[in-house]
């Protein structure tokens, strides 16, 4: 899909259905690297379905805050476009808009910025003379809160290149995973105007993973030294890690189930959301991993029709460096896409417990790469450099940091894995930086109540009130 193919898709009420079921073998089934290597020559992935976009008109409008009664009088209101009908023009689908509020942060081609979900105010009954107040206004605030991706149009036509994020891959890919899975960040709608592209997204009112065990904000997270984990994380519990680990394999193996390699999973690509679950963001590099078509000779097919999946032609390196497998480091190697995103897992689950990445980059020019990776040797490197976590923890880390993905965990072995299933902790340090001494536990927020608390003294379109809320960062690119 290119940078031109910017397409809004009108008059559909249904965009497509959901074909993979929980129980698909093609992507449940404990595939080995070998089997892959046999099931046919490396493919290019598959194109994405052709995404949903709707026309958005972006226009002022009188809102009614629904706290105080007060009505405002709003510039930056998004909404979809009204369409030609039988009927004349109607709105086609949910009847909402968003309030464009403060910017979140910045992102590729654009800014992530907050938005309060509006709906149609139906209009009370009229008086003798003339309307109430209340009933002028056109839309009426709610309690819930977006996070909307901001795109210039003319930005992503200039700068698309195969290892930077792909707003329309990004759009179908999270049209495709759908929105309801709770450790997959769903995509509520997608609007397009002239000039611009919205992403509305559920708002994670909590950090992402990163500035959490970094324990900064979001400006502090942009910095170069930051960003390049130059300095030691604050580590969890092995406890706290676990659950955020488990949480991050459920999610990826919901895309599995549905084809799908993410590409960049890092710490900064995973938020906390309010219940203190981990949630996988940002699919603009994500790719769809062609399986063996046995009814087409030769073909290949998507994981709904497919049961092998084949290794993937070289598509650039993608990602974020610290994260990335050895074999997206070889020029024009073909790669699996799921023993990627494993790798990438365990250097996220490296650093919650050691606090640091376990190198600089995964080529033999790093010592310790080849200390780790081919030799073996992590929990030698672990006690020289007097870390200490459980001997469970230690295995499976070297399990997933293998070099030759054929000796590399699979995410069902990864589920299985006695680290992952243990339920004790008197064996586990439960030594954490989060307090200094014990083991601190996955602290929940919950920032509807600070919502609802605000909004009862101030009404939702208070500034103090939006100012007061945790913003945190939707993704970084």
């Amino acid at each position: 899909m290119s940078a031109d193919e910017l397409i809004i898709i009108d008059n559909l009420e249904m965009y497509h259905t959901d074909m993979w079921s929980a129980n698909n073998p093609a992507s449940y089934n404990n595939v080995k690297y070998e089997d892959i290597e046999h099931a046919g020559p490396p493919a290019a992935p598959l194109e994405f379905p052709m995404p949903l976009i709707h026309r958005a008109q972006r226009s002022e409008v009188s809102v009614l805050d629904h706290v105080t009664g007060r009505v405002y009088h709003e510039k930056e209101v998004i909404s979809r476009a009204p369409q030609p009908t039988n009927y004349g023009l109607r709105t086609v689908g949910p009847r909402r808009a968003y309030l464009l509020k403060k910017r979140i942060a910045p992102c590729t081609y654009g800014v992530v910025r907050l938005a309060i979900v509006l709906e149609q105010n139906i209009k009370q009954e009229e008086t003798r003379d003339c309307l109430q107040q209340e009933d002028e206004a056109e839309w009426k605030s709610t309690g819930g809160l977006v996070a909307i991706k901001v795109l210039s149009c003319e930005q992503v036509r200039q700068n698309l290149s195969p290892d930077s994020s792909n707003p329309l891959n990004e759009v179908a890919s999270l049209q495709l995973v759908g929105s309801y899975h709770p450790n997959v960040l769903g995509c509520d709608e997608v609007l397009q105007s002239e000039d611009e592209l919205y992403i509305v997204t559920p708002y994670k009112a909590g950090k992402d993973l990163f500035q959490k065990l970094m324990g900064v904000d979001r400006n502090a997270a942009k910095h170069p030294q930051v960003q390049q984990h130059a300095r030691p994380l604050k580590r969890p519990s092995e406890r706290c890690a676990r659950e955020w680990f488990k949480d991050l394999l459920r999610g990826m193996m919901h895309l599995q189930n549905k084809g799908i390699c993410h590409r960049n999973l890092s710490l900064d690509n995973l938020l906390l959301d309010p219940d203190g679950k981990l949630v996988i963001a940002d699919f603009g590099l994500a790719l769809r991993v062609p399986y063996t078509d046995w009814s087409n000779f030769g073909g290949v097919t998507d994981a709904s029709e497919g049961s092998l999946r084949r290794l993937i032609l070289a598509q650039g390196h993608g990602g974020n460096t610290p994260y990335l497998a050895p074999e997206l480091l070889k020029p024009g190697a073909p790669f699996d896409g799921f023993s990627v995103d494993m790798w990438a897992a365990g250097v996220i689950l490296f650093l919650m417990l050691v606090g640091r990445a376990p190198f600089r980059v995964a080529h033999s020019s790093d010592p310790k790469f080849l200390t780790v990776a081919h030799k073996g040797q992590l929990r030698s490197l672990l006690q020289s450099l007097h870390i200490k976590i459980s001997d469970d923890a230690v295995d499976l880390l070297q399990s997933l940091l293998w070099h030759d993905p054929r000796r590399r965990l699979t995410l069902q072995e990864a589920l299985a894995h006695p680290w992952v299933t243990h339920d004790r902790e008197s064996s586990e340090s439960e030594t954490s930086s989060f307090d200094g001494s014990k083991a601190s536990k996955c602290v929940k927020f919950n920032p509807s109540s600070v919502c609802e608390d605000l909004n009862c003294r101030m009404g939702i379109f208070g500034e103090e009130a939006l100012g007061r809320l945790s913003l945190g960062r939707m993704s970084s690119f």
